[in-house]
């Protein structure tokens, strides 16, 4: 999980932890204390402020980036680069010319890459 916003605290923590096959394993945070917190909310095991480390250093299949908009594409792509199913918060990418093909076009066989869009507003 990247990001520690109130979306990750109240959709996508509790989401992902209500499926029986999925295990959150990480969290990174640019605010240490948030972030260690939340994984102490929600029985996280490991924290990062450096996404590229937890990338790295962690056995992820899959990461969901919900984090500002400017971060995205790096994230969405060293997620990619690495192998990993990604999931962002819309947009994928600040520019539109970073969006779409690039992360399509590195995806393995296996990986499934995508963008989240909620309506935040009642009907």
């Amino acid at each position: 999980m990247l990001g520690t916003s109130y979306w990750v605290a109240d959709f996508h923590l509790p989401a992902l932890r209500s499926h029986a096959g999925a295990r959150v394993r990480a969290i990174c945070g640019r605010d240490r204390r948030r972030a260690q917190a939340l994984a102490e909310q929600h029985d996280v095991p490991e924290v990062y402020t450096d996404y590229r480390a937890m990338i790295d250093s962690s056995e992820l299949d899959a990461l969901v980036v919900v984090m500002p908009v400017d971060l995205h594409h790096p994230m969405v792509m060293a997620g990619v680069e690495a192998g990993l199913h990604v999931l962002c918060e819309k947009p994928m990418a600040f520019m539109a010319d970073r969006s779409g093909g690039n992360a399509g076009g590195r995806a393995g066989a296996g990986e499934a890459h995508g963008a989240v869009h909620q309506s935040r507003a009642a009907a």
